[in-house]
């Protein structure tokens, strides 16, 4: 197997920006990995960060197929991605989230139910959906468990 201090003894060190081909293998694994699940103004702001990772796995030879076709569950996608997207907007009641905090048998889908600002920070009340109702589920969340959602 070839080694970091292998590859740049054997390739020459000219850095070249991605190539077409590459922006386009990008810009395709990034639409599959998102599946509509970002607002489009965050999917534009994360693009270039994404083809930044993608194009510098696929040329130091890290993207071979190990489950070609099986996407990503769109749970470890928010995951990744949350600490960019908390900076990108603010959430405000009514808002859907992904709730990632540490009451774990409540993850997945809620939504904002009241933002509580003082001293201590920003807390948000959520609600999950039951049997066709809002109801209560988790209080005093902290914002990095916390997803926006479209």
């Amino acid at each position: 197997m070839t080694t970091y201090g292998e590859i740049g003894e054997l390739l020459p060190r000219r850095a070249e920006s991605p190539s077409d081909g590459e922006r386009e293998q990008s810009e395709d694994a990034f639409s599959r990995l998102l599946d509509g699940q970002q607002k489009a103004h965050h999917a534009a702001l994360l693009a270039p960060v994404f083809t930044l990772g993608y194009v510098a796995g696929v040329r130091f030879g890290h993207t071979g197929l190990a489950l070609a076709e099986v996407p990503l569950p769109p749970e470890d996608v928010a995951m990744a991605l949350a600490p960019l997207i908390r900076h990108l907007e603010d959430i405000a009641p009514g808002d859907v989230v992904l709730y990632h905090g540490s009451v774990t048998h409540l993850h997945g889908r809620s939504r904002v139910h009241r933002v509580v600002t003082d001293q201590l920070g920003t807390r948000y009340d959520l609600e999950q959906r039951r049997d066709g109702f809002w109801v209560p589920s988790v209080w005093d969340v902290r914002r990095k468990s916390i997803t926006p959602q479209n």
